[in-house]
């Protein structure tokens, strides 16, 4: 994938540059724009509020599987 990096995101050092890492402010930051609450997003991810908000900002890492989780609950 050939995208230019931003404050957003940047490729991903450990796939060989096929994948992105995205920064989680900008999560919050979609999610903010989807308009959906923290605890309303972390309850259809089936997480806590407090790990969801951990993850926000960057004090816990994301898995794949809460990336999807994640753009599931806000829709995207």
């Amino acid at each position: 994938m050939n995208a230019a990096p931003s404050s957003d995101y940047k490729l991903c050092p450990n796939c060989g540059g096929d994948g992105i890492v995205i920064r989680a402010s900008a999560l919050r930051h979609m999610r903010k724009q989807a308009r959906r609450g923290l605890r309303e997003t972390a309850l259809k991810m089936g997480i806590s509020a407090p790990y969801l908000c951990d993850l926000e900002l960057g004090r816990s890492e994301w898995s794949s599987g809460l990336v999807e989780k994640f753009r599931k609950a806000i829709k995207v």
